[in-house]
This record gives structure tokens, C-alpha cells and sequence, in this order.
């Protein structure tokens, strides 16, 4: 399970932070349409800068990793704006949609805790 978290959390982020390295070195169209990619291209950076300190400081790279997360949020909803084709759009979409779908499915059926969260449980609803 550690694997899988490590995976999820670091390797998706490592990828988001090379595909917005890529996006934003040319692309005059994002430029344009937003206005915030210093920002983003830090965050890419620094995602991409951890992976080396993975192998021998994973707990402080997963901590690390967690606020690196929105890049995510970022990227996944300002991708589809800059493809041009409908038929692209829609496999990135669904892409997307399908590795996060099978993230959750793998964490609710192998997690430790996974069992706490259907239903959440807490202390108001106890």
C-alpha cells in the first residue's frame, strides 16, 4: 500500500511538473489565456527537483509532495482548454478520469483504512 501512495501521490506529480515544464516553455496560447505560470512552473520544478530525494528521504519528500498537489488540479482542468481537437479533449478527459477512478477503486479495496472512510465515519454520525 505504501507503494501505491508513493505512486499516486509522487509519480503523478512528477509527471504533471514535466508536462507543465513542457506546456509552458512555447506555448503562446497559455500565456495568453492565463496568467499565472511562474507560479506553476515553480511548483513544476520543485516536483521534478524531489525525485532524486524519493530513494532515500521518502517520508520528507511524501510530506513535501502533498502541497505540491494542486499543480494537479491545475493542469488536468487547463489541458483540455488547450487542445484543439474535440476527438484529443475527450480522450485526455477520460484519461484522466480513468486513472483517478482506479487511484480511488485500488485505495477503498486494498487500503488499511479504507474501511473507515465508507461510510465516514466520525463523531457527529457516530
Amino acid at each position: 500500500m505504501v507503494v501505491f501512495r508513493w505512486f499516486l501521490f509522487y509519480w503523478i506529480g512528477v509527471m504533471i511538473g514535466i508536462i507543465w515544464v513542457d506546456l509552458c516553455k512555447g506555448l503562446k496560447k497559455y500565456k495568453e489565456s492565463f496568467n499565472d505560470g511562474k507560479l506553476w512552473f515553480i511548483f513544476s520544478v520543485v516536483s521534478v527537483m524531489l525525485l532524486p530525494l524519493v530513494f532515500s528521504y521518502s517520508t520528507f519528500v511524501d510530506r513535501i509532495a502533498i502541497y505540491f498537489l494542486p499543480i494537479q488540479l491545475v493542469v488536468f482542468s487547463r489541458v483540455p482548454v488547450l487542445i484543439q481537437s474535440t476527438y484529443n479533449r475527450t480522450i485526455f478527459i477520460l484519461g484522466v478520469i480513468i486513472v483517478y477512478f482506479f487511484a480511488l477503486f485500488t485505495w477503498l479495496n486494498f487500503g488499511n483504512f479504507s474501511s473507515f472512510w465508507l461510510p465516514y465515519q466520525n463523531i457527529i454520525t457516530t
